[in-house]
């Protein structure tokens, strides 16, 4: 198939248009057709542009009896029995956060619209009560069930996190309007809700009792993002074009799109997921970039991370329990819950005596956005794009030249603005060095542990290792006595490998790096 032919479709979140186009289609049917005949009220949490748009139209389609559209893929094969059914899907994608009226304007257009379908007249200004009116009357009308699809339904509510006014506002009309849902069992076929986060504390799913959250769930594992079955499978000729622009064999491009976009794990014992936006952008392009975290991390999750002090390597390495996990509230549980819904951290493992997860960066892509974010938003937002600047540290650390790596970064604690810095705290200094470092490709640890102690920090290339300790108002032979006392080095000596030890000073008074003492051997 020649490039021209192939249309990835980016930014498509029509079924309709995705097959009637010709746009390139990884088939989920199949689990949506075990989603559909096993449950009734459904939810589902993936991060951002993974695909549950397209989820739901997906299933309005398949649910309005479309069997045209599902030629060739599983549905077709695995459904006898196609039925017309009214559908009601409505997003909350829309919503922008202007006023109370704005929620109630965007309720109001969805249930006029379908009023006017079905000939209901407009009963009263309780959209609960014309939702359920809706409802009966498109059976009643139909002789079928209802289904009904609700996209980003948390949109909304994270958006007004900051506006608590306009937040218990828009909460007091969505509870009810679910509410609906339940109480009219009997009149309704399937309902699916998608979303990032669960706002199970607020009370929004209080009166939906019989929800099933299917985000956990290993039998819907897959349902969004790529498998590495399904990119091989669907996109051949991208991952060769892809791979002739940088001169890279079949296996290799593989590699390369693994180390950027593979890694995410939504359930345990789940297979390896690929970015979904990512994937299509960079095979569309032919270039490896990061595209899913340029589209713009939440600005409440960004003010979060403001008020609490800067650990990097605590954010990108934590663990978590399924309950912490799944029971989630985006305005009172622990960041951890918030950065696995978001997609920031994914399933590394899993302690099954424990019932622990344990998570972690999925990809190169997060983590270089992450450390991007963290450099603009807390350290020094003008040299994070001093590209001379990045490449000095490059060479210093590869080429063995400890002194000139500390000089460095002294210039660049001496840039950071007074109201970014947290220059108060040893870990503000310890987080900046790793930061940094990882945001400029080098491999680095934190608090990497010995026998006798954790390092703070260490770098290491194919010649050298750097082991950092760091002191905030003390003098840096006290941090190089504390390396050389707990024997940092000694599980390096035999490795062939020099080995710096970097005793580092920093003052409160400055919010600088005052000085710094080396050994090696």
């Amino acid at each position: 198939m020649e490039e021209f032919y192939v249309k990835y479709p980016i930014g498509v979140q029509d079924f309709e248009k995705l097959i009637t186009e010709g746009y390139v289609y990884v088939d989920k049917t199949a689990i949506l057709y075990r989603m559909v005949k096993t449950g009734n009220c459904c939810f589902l949490s993936r991060p951002r542009r993974f695909g549950k748009s397209l989820t739901l139209s997906t299933l309005k389609a398949y649910f309005e009896g479309k069997r045209d559209l599902f030629k060739g893929l599983a549905m077709e094969r695995l459904e006898k029995d196609w039925k017309k059914h009214p559908v009601f899907l409505i997003s909350f994608a829309r919503f922008e956060k202007r006023s109370p009226q704005s929620m109630e304007d965007l309720l109001a257009y969805h249930l006029r619209q379908w009023e006017e379908e079905y000939g209901v007249k407009e009963i009263s200004n309780n959209f609960e009560n014309r939702f359920a009116a809706l409802i009966k009357k498109a059976y009643d009308v139909t002789g079928q069930k209802v289904v009904v699809l609700v996209d980003e339904y948390d949109s909304a509510l994270v958006t007004s996190l900051e506006s608590p006014e306009l937040h218990d506002h828009i909460k007091s009309l969505l509870k009810p309007f679910y509410t609906v849902l339940k109480d009219l069992d009997q009149y309704i076929q399937f309902a699916l809700l998608t979303g990032i986060t669960r706002f199970s504390k607020m009370t929004i799913f209080s009166g939906l009792n019989n929800l099933k959250d299917l985000s956990l769930d290993p039998a819907y594992s897959e349902i969004c993002g790529i498998t590495p079955t399904e990119l091989e499978e669907n996109f051949p000729e991208g991952i060769k074009r892809l791979g002739e622009t940088y001169g890279l064999d079949h296996a290799e491009t593989l590699q390369k799109l693994k180390a950027y976009y593979d890694g995410y794990h939504f359930t345990k014992n789940s297979a390896d997921i690929y970015n979904p936006f990512s994937i299509l952008y960079a095979l569309d392009s032919k270039n490896l970039s990061n595209y899913w975290f340029s589209t713009g991390i939440p600005s409440f999750l960004v003010e979060r991370m403001k008020s609490r002090d800067l650990d990097l390597e605590k954010y990108m390495n934590q663990t978590a329990t399924e309950t912490i996990l799944q029971e989630a509230d985006s305005a009172y549980s622990s960041d951890t819950a918030i950065l696995f819904q978001a997609g920031f951290l994914t399933i590394k493992e899993y302690n099954q005596r424990k019932n622990e997860y344990q998570l972690g960066i999925p990809n190169r892509e997060v983590r270089e956005g992450m450390s991007r974010l963290f450099m603009e938003k807390f350290l020094n937002p003008d040299r994070q794009r001093d590209h001379n600047f990045i490449n000095d540290l490059i060479d210093a650390i590869e080429e063995g030249e400890p002194e000139r790596f500390m000089t460095l970064m002294k210039a660049f604690f001496a840039g950071v603005p007074y109201d970014l810095s947290k220059g108060d705290k040893e870990v503000y200094f310890q987080n900046s060095f790793y930061i940094l470092s990882n945001l400029i490709g080098l491999r680095v640890e934190a608090e990497r542990h010995t026998s006798q102690g954790s390092i703070d920090l260490m770098l290491s290339t194919p010649d050298y290792i750097y082991l950092f300790e760091f002191k905030l108002n003390k003098k840096p032979e006290v941090a190089l006595a504390q390396i050389n006392s707990k024997d940092y080095a000694l599980a390096w000596e035999t490795r062939g490998r020099k080995v710096f030890k970097i005793g580092a000073s920093f003052s409160s008074r400055t919010r600088r790096l005052s000085s710094w003492i080396i050994e090696s051997y």
